[in-house]
């Protein structure tokens, strides 16, 4: 059996929440659990899929968002 999931290039939207109100405005925080593909040094997308998590290096990922390199599921629940 073979199984399609159709990706999209991330942004850092995709990865945030609000979490609240500061005197400079809103802040914001890591969406947990969302799901995300790399990919790899040779221009192909990994076979294996990551989740967001409020520990992850946030320095790293940024590195990867800005390189165009993470790809997120293109549509929810057939939208």
């Amino acid at each position: 059996m073979k199984l399609t999931i159709k990706l999209r290039k991330a942004t850092k939207k995709d990865f945030l929440e609000l979490d609240g109100y500061t005197k400079k405005g809103k802040k914001y925080k890591v969406k947990i659990g969302v799901p995300y593909w790399l990919i790899n040094s040779k221009g192909k997308i990994e076979k294996h899929a990551y989740r967001s998590t409020a520990d992850m290096d946030m320095k790293a990922f940024g590195d990867y968002l800005m390189r165009e390199q993470v790809y997120i599921i293109k549509a929810k629940y057939g939208k």
